[in-house]
């Protein structure tokens, strides 16, 4: 025991006073049971002495370990570092060493302890000694190892991956760590991203972004779509797979970031390609090398008529061709695009109708990796359009000259190097030579010119010379003396140095355009003649054209007749007042102010809607004197519809005023006098009447039968000439006795006629129909008397075996109503309609129809007071009869009683 007495150099006991034990004892016992392995060493590294712990850590009896060299027990990668030790501690200076080594138990693998190595006194003979303990790490080691492990594979996965990684703390969004590949992509280093919370990357908004890391934290979701924002300041599209980790008992997410924003670009323009392929009008497909169709564009799918792609797989390409094109497709395209890749040629395929249409089709065989084709696709054009147009084009060179014969312009060119021109055939037509006569040159052209017109015409060549444009209008005389009037237009080309090489032009045989502005001219000339004030006002408003009389009237210059209008430069607007630039100045111009706000309340707008408005107004001549004036105003309108010219026409109608008061006065002094004879008449035939039946009733025992037969025929003949008297005083009445015009309800007109005939319907079973009618400005009284004659002439002239059918219509004729009262009565000879109107016109004898003949002249006559015009229409006889009448829309002046 004395190596282990040698641990305590002063040999004191180790615990003091009473409790103080044996020294050498208390050494065993702290020896042997010490929680670390001991050993005292001498300088040549052999084990002196070793106590049970190191014992259990090499596995091994410590009688079997004394004696034996320490570096026997360990590791060889350690032995000689422990041998170096000793020796240092024994000969150098530091006195004590320490290290972590490997000790080789007897099984298992190599323990880990941590050797120390101290010098002890050395023994009485000398000897140097070292003091030994192993302190056991090997569960250290182990946890560093697995340590290690974990942060080889954390530095694998996490920080040396490829992938764009981050990891992020949930509770705030912070990263907490970002792998180089993190750096690349978003542009931040790694301390930058470390410094940056994923809300300011993520576009979203930040409790958006909450929302999300709380969702990948319960693992509730763990794939994302996002968009990201990189240093540069552009957004990124990523796909983020994110999912719980725990590090050091804390929750982070461990986020794979992945970068597809070109992957999303390439899918945006695979669906914009697609989209163009579908919207193509080209017709195209695929096809696999069997010639099944995998897929066609729904244009295709349209001409074939087919509903879509499922329906086309259903076929092969092969039947999509009539026979000829399918050889050649077999035969020709296929096997050259196989061997080019494109083949590409005019084709044909059928239609879903079965029409066969040309196309021009391009195959494109597509390859796989080995060399074989994988498929077909093809573009084809429907061409039908184009070989049409093609056809059309050879019929065009045709019919150029036909069409220039049809305008009547044909084309010339002028080579000034060889002093030949070269002529269309509507040329030589105007000119009226042949192209087999010879040669065109410039003397052959001045020969056909008018001797009168060559002068301006050479004229007009040489300044064309000097780059004038070739612009004339001249004659030409024809081999049979027939002149022609042409207007040639050219343009000159010049070489380099200036000289004129030749013209290219145009001949238009303008003889009838001439003929038809020299027919405007005489009629512009007419229109100057006409008392009547005519005036033209452009698009615009402007006033392009004022005759002589209205120039005269309004105290205006008047310009020399040539100057009115010229083809080239149109009207002249010479010496008219500036407010005649629109039509408002215009009319305040020649108006007074209460026919000025007719003009522009009733008269413009009527004609603005209608295209023509007639009536009556007042002009103010050159003195501001009021002279009364009958105006038309016609609107021309383009094809589109808008306004290209006015055009109005004004008379001056003051002696007429003063004729139609004469005149009105006479017929009221005439209807006055009507009335008076008709009344005064009545008064012989009611003696007549009279004395006819006292001698019937005071003699008739002294009357023959021929007396009687007298009588009868006189007092008859007294009662017609009653009737006619009293309808010859209604027909008198209409002007001068009608009421005022009010609103009628024609409806309640028609039920007061009905109601009238109320006897005459029961008796003949009159069945009476009716349209809606409208409500008129009228007299209601003559208008319920105007349905009153018109049914009542339905009623009366009818087939006795017939039951008379009448029925009342209305048309809106947009400026007025039109009435219809159709019956299938006996009708009227076509030829004898235009005297059914005459006052006591009749069609039949009185035996057969009772009346005067006044019932229709009396409508006449209402319907033309109230402003409208009646007529009758009828197949003849047999074929029933139609009324129509018209009543205005807009109230007419009515004549009323003084």
């Amino acid at each position: 025991m004395a190596e282990l007495a040698a641990l305590s150099p002063d040999r004191r006991p180790i615990f003091g006073g009473q409790h103080a034990m044996d020294p050498e004892n208390t050494h065993s016992a702290f020896f042997e049971h010490a929680p670390v392995g001991m050993a005292v060493v001498d300088a040549d590294g052999c084990l002196r002495a070793a106590n049970r712990r190191l014992s259990g850590l090499l596995d091994r009896e410590a009688d079997v370990l004394v004696g034996q060299t320490l570096t026997v027990w360990l590791a060889s990668a350690e032995a000689d570092r422990v041998a170096a030790a000793i020796h240092s501690v024994v000969h150098g200076d530091t006195g004590e060493w320490r290290d972590e080594c490997r000790l080789l138990p007897r099984q298992g693998p190599p323990l880990w302890v941590e050797l120390a190595l101290s010098r002890l006194p050395d023994a009485d003979d000398g000897a140097a000694r070292l003091a030994l303990t192993a302190t056991d790490i090997d569960a250290r080691k182990a946890s560093e190892a697995e340590r290690d492990e974990l942060e080889h594979f954390y530095q694998q996965t996490f920080t040396n991956n490829v992938a764009v990684k981050l990891l992020i703390d949930p509770d705030d969004g912070r990263i907490v760590d970002a792998n180089p590949a993190a750096e690349t992509f978003y542009g931040w280093s790694i301390e930058e991203l470390k410094n940056r919370p994923i809300q300011a990357i993520n576009t979203l908004s930040a409790e958006e972004v909450r929302t999300e890391m709380e969702r990948a934290a319960e693992e509730e979701r763990l794939y994302f779509r996002f968009r990201h924002r990189v240093a540069s300041g552009e957004i990124r599209d990523v796909e983020v797979y994110s999912g719980p980790v725990w590090l050091r008992g804390k929750r982070y997410l461990h986020s794979i970031i992945h970068d597809v924003t070109e992957h999303h670009r390439a899918e945006r323009e695979q669906r914009e390609l697609l989209q163009i392929l579908e919207a193509a009008p080209d017709f195209i497909g695929m096809a696999d090398p069997d010639g099944r169709i995998l897929y066609q564009n729904p244009s295709f799918n349209r001409a074939m008529g087919f509903a879509d792609s499922a329906e086309a797989s259903l076929h092969d390409v092969g039947g999509l061709h009539p026979e000829w094109a399918r050889r050649r497709l077999q035969e020709e395209a296929l096997p050259e695009a196989r061997h080019n890749g494109i083949w590409q040629g005019e084709m044909a395929i059928l239609a879903g109708d079965g029409r066969e249409l040309p196309v021009s089709q391009t195959v494109v065989a597509h390859f796989d990796e080995t060399g074989a084709v994988r498929r077909y696709s093809t573009i084809i054009r429907d061409i039908s359009e184009r070989v049409a147009t093609e056809q059309a084009l050879r019929q065009r060179e045709a019919e150029l000259n036909q069409a220039q014969r049809i305008a009547r312009m044909g084309s010339w060119v002028s080579d000034f190097r060889v002093n030949e021109i070269r002529w269309s055939d509507e040329i030589y037509r105007i000119f009226g030579r042949r192209p087999e006569e010879g040669r065109v040159t410039h003397e052959t052209f001045m020969e056909a010119v008018h001797p009168h017109d060559r002068t301006a015409v050479q004229a007009a060549l040489e300044a064309s010379f000097a780059g004038e444009p070739y612009d004339i209008v001249h004659r030409v005389v024809q081999p049979d003396g027939e002149v022609r009037t042409v207007r040639e237009r050219g343009h000159t080309e010049f070489h380099d140095n200036g000289r004129a090489i030749r013209m290219l032009g145009t001949v238009q045989d303008i003889t009838e355009q001439r003929q038809l502005e020299d027919s405007l001219r005489r009629l512009v000339s007419i229109l100057d003649s006409t008392p009547d004030v005519v005036s033209m006002h452009g698009p615009d408003g402007a006033m392009l054209y004022l005759n002589a009389a209205g120039r005269r009237l309004m105290g205006l210059p008047e310009p020399e007749l040539a100057d009115h209008w010229d083809p080239e430069t149109g009207w002249n607007r010479a010496g008219l007042p500036g407010e005649m630039n629109t039509v408002e100045g215009t009319i305040e111009r020649v108006h007074p102010p209460w026919a000025l706000e007719r003009v522009r309340t009733e008269a413009l707008p009527a004609a603005m809607e209608h295209g023509l408005l007639q009536g009556e107004t007042a002009l103010l001549d050159a003195e501001g004197r009021e002279r009364p004036a009958s105006q038309v105003v016609l609107i021309h309108r383009d094809a589109d519809g808008a306004i290209a010219q006015t055009s109005t026409i004004i008379r001056d109608i003051t002696e007429r005023k003063r004729i139609e008061m004469e005149l009105e006065r006479s017929n009221a002094e005439l209807e006055q006098f009507a009335y008076a004879v008709s009344h005064d008449l009545q008064e012989p035939l009611r003696i007549i009447n009279s004395y006819l039946g006292l001698l019937e009733r005071r003699h008739a025992e002294a009357l023959d039968d021929k007396a009687r037969r007298y009588i009868d025929t006189a007092t008859d003949a007294a009662a017609r000439m009653r009737q006619m008297i009293q309808d010859l005083l209604e027909y008198s009445r209409v002007q001068r006795m009608g009421e005022a015009f009010a609103p009628v309800a024609l409806d309640r007109a028609l039920d007061d006629a009905c109601d009238n005939l109320q006897a005459a319907i029961a008796d003949s079973g009159a069945r009476i129909t009716r349209e809606a009618l409208p409500t008129v400005q009228g007299d209601a009284g003559q208008l319920m008397r105007l349905f009153q004659n018109l049914l009542s002439n339905a009623i009366k002239y009818r087939d006795r075996e017939t039951t008379p059918e009448i029925h009342v219509g209305c048309t809106d004729r947009g400026d007025h109503w039109e009435i219809r009262v159709t019956d299938n009565g006996i009708g009227i000879d076509p030829e004898q309609i235009g005297r059914i109107f005459q006052v006591f016109q009749r069609l039949h004898g009185r035996g057969e129809y009772e009346g005067t003949g006044a019932g229709l002249a009396l409508a006449r006559r209402i319907v033309e007071r109230h402003g409208g015009q009646i007529r009758a229409e009828s197949e003849g006889e047999g074929h029933g009869t139609t009324f129509c009448l018209t009543l205005p829309r807009q109230p007419v002046a009515a004549t009323v009683p003084e």
